[in-house]
C-alpha cells in the first residue's frame, strides 16, 4: 500500500526497525513533541500492519490521519 501513497502524494518515510514509517504527507509532518503521528485506516478500521506490508483489496477505502497518542 505504501507504493500507492507514494504515487498519489508527496510522502516522506523513514526506515525503522519495524519497516518504513510515514513521517510526512503533502508537506504535513508528524510532530513527536506534540505526540502527533501518521496513522491510517482501511474501511474505517485502524490497520494492524505498517503501510509497507499492507495488502489492499479492490474497493478498500484508505484514510491517512495525523493522530495524537
Amino acid at each position: 500500500m505504501l507504493d500507492l501513497l507514494e504515487k498519489k502524494t508527496d510522502v516522506i518515510t523513514e526506515d525503522t526497525e519495524y519497516g518504513k514509517m510515514v513521517v510526512s504527507v503533502n508537506g504535513i509532518s508528524q510532530d513527536a513533541s506534540a505526540n502527533l503521528w501518521w496513522t491510517y485506516t482501511i474501511n474505517g478500521e485502524y490497520a494492524a500492519l505498517g503501510a509497507e506490508a499492507q495488502v489492499l483489496n479492490d474497493g478498500d477505502v484508505i484514510q491517512w490521519i495525523l493522530t495524537e497518542f
